[in-house]
């Protein structure tokens, strides 16, 4: 499972949003493997989040138990 730092994290959330703007500006009629592309590496940033999100490293050091 991935493990991210709190700075990974922000870095890949910070790629994802960026990757969703470009998405947006590609024309799937006009570069359709530039969109697919694109498509792919949104879906990897987002599968990497909801993976720390499950494996409990995305909350903060302080919210955890001592």
């Amino acid at each position: 499972m991935v493990e991210l730092r709190r700075e990974d994290r922000d870095r890949i959330e910070y790629v994802g949003a960026m990757l969703g703007e470009l998405q947006r500006m590609t024309d799937s009629d006009r570069a359709p493997l530039l969109r697919y592309l694109i498509e792919m590496a949104c879906i990897e940033a987002r599968t990497m989040i909801e993976a720390d999100k499950v494996s409990g490293n995305g909350r903060n050091k302080r919210d955890a138990v001592a």
